[in-house]
C-alpha cells in the first residue's frame, strides 16, 4: 500500500480522534502488582503454626505482609533476626505491623525495625480516649510523639481506622481531627475502606481531600446481603476500582486483604479467593 501525505494525515487524525474518544487506550490499566496481607485473616491458624501459615501465604502468592500481635508477639515467637530471615527466605516483605498503644512502645518499634518492617502502625484506640473530640485531639498529640519515636527508629507511624472514628460526634468527624492535628511528616494513615462506609462515609472523598496523607489501605468487599459484613473482593457492592484509583492518585502504596468473615469458607479458602479478586481489580 502506497502512502501519500494526505492519506498520512487523514489516518494520523483518526489516530487523535481515537485517542480522544478512549484516552484510555495509551494508558496502560493499574493493577496490585504486589498483593498483601493482614495476617489477621489467618490468625487460628497463624497461633497453631506461624512458620507454616506464612510459607502458605507466600505460596498462595501474597508478596506483603502486614502482621499483628497475637500470643506470641507480632514476630510470633521469633526474634526480629530470625522473622527478618524467613520472610527472605518466603520472599515476603515485612512491610507493615500493627499494635495497641503499649506502655514499651519503644521497645516495639526497635524489634520492627530490626525485623525489616517499615510500617508501624496503631489499629486500636482504648474506648476511654475516645467519648469527646478532646479525647481525639489528644490522642492526635500521642501520635504525633508516636511519630518522632517511630522515626528515630527508621519506621513510619500510623494509624489503621475501624468505624467509629468516622461517626459523627459533636458534630463533626473525629477522623477529620486526627488528620488535621497530626504532622504529615510524622503520622500516615492506612485507609480500611469497608470500615468507612460501614459508618456512611466515603473513602474516595477522603483520598481526595487528604492526597499524600495514607500510605497504605485495607481493601475488603461488602456483603450484599448484609452490608454489617464485609466479604470476599469482588463479590461485593463496593465501588473497589473507583476507590483503587482514588486510592492511587491520594499515594497509597501497599494494599492489603483482610478477611474478618469467613462465611461458608474456609479461612484459607477465603483469603486465596481473595488475592484473586484484588488481582482483577483495575484502577
Amino acid at each position: 500500500m502506497t502512502f501519500t501525505r494526505r492519506s498520512f494525515l487523514q489516518q494520523t487524525a483518526a489516530t487523535v480522534a481515537g485517542v480522544a474518544l478512549f484516552p484510555s487506550a495509551l494508558q496502560a490499566a493499574a493493577t496490585v502488582t504486589r498483593p498483601g496481607l493482614q495476617l489477621y485473616s489467618l490468625r487460628d491458624d497463624m497461633e497453631k503454626d506461624a512458620r507454616a501459615t506464612l510459607a502458605q501465604v507466600a505460596a498462595m502468592g501474597y508478596k506483603e505482609i502486614e502482621s499483628y500481635p497475637g500470643s506470641k508477639g507480632f514476630l510470633w515467637g521469633m526474634t526480629p533476626a530470625e522473622f527478618k530471615t524467613y520472610m527472605k527466605e518466603l520472599g515476603l516483605t515485612p512491610v507493615s505491623t500493627h499494635t495497641g498503644v503499649e506502655k514499651n512502645m519503644p521497645e516495639l518499634m526497635q524489634q520492627a525495625a530490626e525485623a525489616g518492617f517499615k510500617n508501624f502502625v496503631v489499629s486500636w484506640i482504648g474506648k476511654e480516649k475516645r467519648e469527646n473530640l478532646d479525647g481525639f485531639r489528644k490522642i492526635a498529640d500521642e501520635f504525633n510523639g508516636f511519630g518522632e519515636m517511630a522515626k528515630k527508629n527508621g519506621l513510619l507511624f500510623g494509624y489503621h481506622n475501624h468505624d467509629y472514628p468516622f461517626i459523627d460526634l459533636e458534630g463533626q468527624v473525629p477522623f477529620d481531627i486526627l488528620l488535621t492535628r497530626t504532622d504529615p511528616k510524622l503520622v500516615s494513615y492506612e485507609l480500611d475502606v469497608f470500615w468507612v462506609v460501614e459508618p456512611g462515609k466515603d473513602p474516595i472523598t477522603y483520598f481526595q481531600k487528604y492526597p499524600g496523607r495514607f500510605s497504605m489501605a485495607h481493601i475488603k468487599d461488602r456483603d450484599p446481603q448484609n452490608a454489617k459484613y464485609s466479604t470476599i473482593i469482588g463479590q461485593g457492592d463496593l465501588p473497589l476500582n473507583k476507590m483503587m484509583t482514588a486510592a492511587q492518585k491520594a499515594g497509597v502504596k501497599h494494599y492489603f486483604v483482610e478477611v474478618e468473615e469467613y462465611g461458608k469458607l474456609t479461612p484459607t479458602e477465603s483469603v486465596r479467593q481473595s488475592i484473586e479478586g484484588m488481582k482483577k481489580l483495575v484502577f
